[in-house]
């Protein structure tokens, strides 16, 4: 759950800094397989779903979620960028990890999910 500006200053509460201004290059260099297939759990999609989207073959986007190193960072881009479009948002918090916002407020239970 998400806490408001306020309720991170009410006293008690831990404080965390706030994650320093990323480049959208630097975010996608650290989304992974696991970032990219929770991302898609979140919208419902399939992997076929993703692929018709974003414009990428179907075995684009399992090497992608497979962590594949011979995927280039472009096709990782258009993946986040079809995902995001989608609602979901990928942040990297202060301390590297990568968390998925769930934008879109689909449902009551929406969230961030941090991976």
């Amino acid at each position: 759950m998400l806490r408001s500006a306020a309720q991170a200053q009410e006293p008690g509460r831990a404080h965390r800094r706030p994650a320093p201004s990323l480049t959208a290059f630097e975010v996608v260099a650290a989304v992974s397989g696991p970032h990219l297939r929770g991302a898609r759990a979140l919208l419902g999609w399939a992997m076929s779903d993703l692929a018709a989207v974003s414009g990428l073959s179907l075995s684009t986007i399992r090497r992608l979620e497979q962590n594949v190193q011979a995927v280039g960072l472009r096709s990782r881009r258009v993946a986040v960028d079809a995902l995001e479009g989608g609602g979901v948002r990928f942040l990297k918090l202060h301390d590297g990890t990568v968390a998925l916002a769930d934008v879109a407020n689909r449902s009551a239970d929406a969230a961030v999910t941090p991976f």
